[in-house]
Parts: C-alpha cells; structure tokens; sequence
C-alpha cells in the first residue's frame, strides 16, 4: 500500500513473509526469496529429490557399523539415541527459513511459523524429520569435518525437534507442525536465519509449506515452499543384469558358465557373449527431473565375479562411500546420480549422471 495523507510523506509498505529453501543445484549455498536464484526454486516438475533415511547406521555401542538386515530404519528409532552416529549424516540435507522483518515477534511468541504438506497434489505419504543444525551458517561441514560432525551427533543437534503439540515428524498425514518458540531465541534484525536438517522419513512427493501464524496458531499468512520428493534410493539408481550365453541359477549366477583356471591353456578359455537385461527388481529407475537423458555418463565399478543377489546390493550402497576421498563427495555423487557398480555376470547398478 502507498501512504498519501497531507503533509506527510509517501511511503511504501510491503509485507514480510517468511521463506523456505533448500539447495536444489547443490552448490553448497542455500538461495532464498525473495533474493532469487532459479536454480534453487523448486516446483512440481523439478522437485528436490532425497532419499528416505531407511537403513540402519549404527551407534558408538557398535563403532558405527552398519546393521545389515536390519528391521528398524534409523528415522523411526531414534529414541535415546536421537542421530546415533556420524556416518548417518550422509543421510541428512539442509533446510533454511528466513525470518527476516518478525524476529522479534517471533521470539515473544506473538507469531508462531509452521510447516504443513499441501494437501493438493501430494503422492504418496512425504515426511521428514527435522533437527537443529549445529554450524552458524548453515552449512556442510557436519559432512567433512569430525569434530563437527561430532556436535551433530550430540544433543541437542542430535535430538529430533518436537513441536508446541509435541509431534516429532512432519507428515502430510498429521497437519500442521508449529515450531516452538525457543528454536528462534537466537535470532536478531542481523540473524534471521534458522538452518534445520531434515531426514526422509516417508516416501512420496508434495510441497512443504511454510505458515504464518497468530499466537493461536490461527494462519494469518504464508510463506514460501519447497516442492520435496523423497524416494527410496533404490528409485535413483537404474539397475541390469549382465548377462552371457550361459544359463542361469536361482540366485542370479551363471553357474554354467566355464572358469578361466579350469584352463592349462588360457587361449582355450570360451569367451561369453556377453549383454544385459532391465534388473530394477520392482523399484523402477525414475532419472532426475533435470538429466540429460541424450549424453549419459556413467562411472562404472567392477567389484567381483558371480556375485550373489545379497552381495550385489550391499556393494551398491557401499560405493557411494569408497570411491570418494570424503562423506561429502559420496554424498555428492549420490545426489547426482553418478555412481554404478558391476559384479560381473549379475548386476549392473547404474545411474546416469544428473544436474549439478
């Protein structure tokens, strides 16, 4: 509006809405409205894609040894523990809220923010879970740094963050999650910025709202969202199986197949014919929104011969972390689609390169 009365000055109010974000190009830096970055908003059809947090990292009880078939995934066993260890980390991602113009009001709790999955279009059941970030900018060394990432692994960073009605996850099943006002209590006019981390705690695709609320927590405006689609990772690798002239057994093995040291003269070894066939294993391959589907690259990683079913995957998941020099490169790679493995003669775990 434009203040005209006599005598006084015009002036322009402009109303302050607090914004959400995250690092979709993934850059490192986190670009929020109304400062305008492209590559960081979100929306339907380029969503940010994360992988929901559903294996199980371990704990100091066991030096953080993955618990291989495991029943409970670390999202839904937090308990005493809250983020039990340093190599769940990789399993985290950033989320930023500015309060710029209501910290104060924040603070006093006269206005409440809130977060709600709008209820149209949702697929699936998205949920995350959400927890104090340790670093004072927001940023990545919880990924690089131990001592870090030590402080994240201990409360309270470590402990999920429950709101003023004492639910401890934001679904699109269970409303709307009102941050209590002691998250803010450090903020002033100079930091008005509160840096989260969030884990994937349901699968499913939607836009995470953000909400103005009065001390009643009636809405009485609306900020900026963030269109979130949280996958199983097995979705964000496309997996075959390579194949030979040989038949195959029940775990995938071409039994059949003849052996280089069954040979005195390795010049007589047969040489297999080899292909490949779609193995997705009922969790279809969806590429990234933003890949380049004509110039695919690929890092290809041969860690055996006649791997099992079993073995396969668990190398799957394990490259992403041996072949980079740090959690943040795995990560990294990870989230651009680069990593494959190939254990010869059973499957291929290929991804293509995504948008950076």
């Amino acid at each position: 509006a434009i203040g005209t009365a006599p005598g006084s000055r015009a002036f322009i109010m402009r109303p302050v809405w607090p914004s959400l974000g995250v690092d979709l190009n993934r850059d490192g830096i986190i670009t929020l409205p109304p400062d305008g970055d492209k590559f960081d908003l979100t929306s339907s059809a380029m969503p940010f894609r994360f992988w929901i947090n559903d294996d199980d990292d371990g704990n100091a009880l066991n030096d953080e040894v993955e618990v291989e078939g495991s029943s409970t995934s670390d999202y839904a066993s937090r308990g005493d523990f809250g983020i039990a260890s340093k190599r769940d980390l990789e399993d985290f991602a950033r989320l930023t809220i500015n309060c710029s113009g209501i910290t104060d009001a924040l603070k006093s709790g006269y206005l409440q923010i809130g977060l709600q999955w709008k209820s149209y279009p949702v697929t699936g059941s998205p949920a995350i879970n959400l927890y104090r970030h340790y670093e004072s900018d927001g940023g990545t060394r919880y990924l690089t740094d131990n001592a870090t990432a030590i402080q994240q692994t201990t409360p309270p960073y470590s402990t999920t963050l429950i709101d003023s009605g004492n639910k401890n996850v934001v679904s699109s099943t269970n409303g709307v999650f009102i941050f209590r006002k002691e998250l803010f209590a450090n903020l002033s006019s100079s930091q008005t910025k509160t840096f989260l981390l969030f884990e994937g705690a349901g699968v499913g695709k939607g836009q995470l709202q953000l909400l103005l609320l009065d001390k009643n927590g009636n809405q009485v405006g609306e900020g900026s969202g963030v269109w979130m689609d949280i996958r199983r990772i097995n979705t964000m690798f496309e997996r075959v199986k390579a194949t030979t002239q040989y038949a195959l057994s029940s775990d995938g093995i071409d039994a059949t197949m003849p052996l280089p040291h069954d040979y005195i003269d390795l010049a007589q070894v047969p040489q297999p014919t080899m292909g490949w066939i779609p193995d997705d294993r009922g969790e279809a391959f969806v590429p990234d929104p933003g890949e380049d589907l004509q110039n695919k690259n690929y890092i290809v990683f041969v860690h055996g011969w006649r791997a099992g079913t079993g073995d396969s995957s668990r190398w799957g998941q394990f490259l992403a972390d041996i072949c980079a020099d740090d959690v943040q490169t795995a990560l990294a790679l990870r989230l651009q689609g680069k990593v494959c493995c190939l254990p010869l003669a059973d499957v291929l775990r290929r991804t293509r390169t995504g948008r950076r």
